[in-house]
Order: structure tokens, then C-alpha cells, then sequence
């Protein structure tokens, strides 16, 4: 009897055992899950995330084509500033010599 009581004694310590076992891995895999979740969530944030920066660069697109737009009219604008001014300060300074020097001229040329 003394091996059938050891041998039954130690039946319910692999029951116990493999109770403990069965325990651990409900407990694992309920971390599993929870892990499983915080990965699904990482991916759909990391989804976002690439739609964002996708919309940010079709962005900066947009807003790099309107600066060079807008730096091609100020280089237009400063080549029309450039022209005018210049024939006008060519002219200006005709007119200053003549203004200037029109008394000295004419006498010189007996006017």
C-alpha cells in the first residue's frame, strides 16, 4: 500500500503541477493577446503616421512650386525695376548735364 499511496501522492503533485503549468500559460497567453493588441495599434499608428508624412510631403510640394512661383514674379519684377529705372536714370542724368551745363553750352554755341 505504501507504493500505491506514494505513487497516488505523487499523481496529485503532477496534477498540482500541471494545474500550475495550465495557469502560467493562460496567464502567457493573455500577455500574448495583450502584446498582439499593442502591436495592431502600433501598425495602425505606424499607418497614420505614413499618411501623415505622405500628406506632408505632397504639402511641401505644393508650398516649394508656390515659393518658386512666387520667386520666378520677384525676379520678373526686379528685371522690369531694372529697366525702367535704368532708362529713367539714363535720362535723368541727360537731363541733370543739360540742366547743369545747358548755360555753357549754349554760349559756347553762340545761342
Amino acid at each position: 500500500m505504501n507504493t500505491a499511496t506514494a505513487i497516488g501522492a505523487y499523481g496529485e503533485r503532477f496534477n498540482g503541477v500541471d494545474a500550475q503549468l495550465a495557469a502560467i500559460d493562460i496567464r502567457f497567453d493573455a500577455v500574448d493577446r495583450r502584446f498582439d493588441e499593442i502591436d495592431r495599434r502600433l501598425d495602425r499608428m505606424d499607418d497614420r503616421f505614413e499618411r501623415m508624412d505622405y500628406r506632408f510631403d505632397r504639402m511641401d510640394e505644393r508650398f516649394d512650386r508656390m515659393d518658386s512661383r512666387i520667386d520666378g514674379r520677384f525676379v520678373r519684377l526686379e528685371q522690369k525695376i531694372d529697366n525702367r529705372f535704368g532708362w529713367q536714370t539714363v535720362m535723368f542724368t541727360a537731363i541733370g548735364l543739360l540742366t547743369l551745363f545747358g548755360d555753357p553750352v549754349r554760349a559756347a554755341l553762340g545761342l
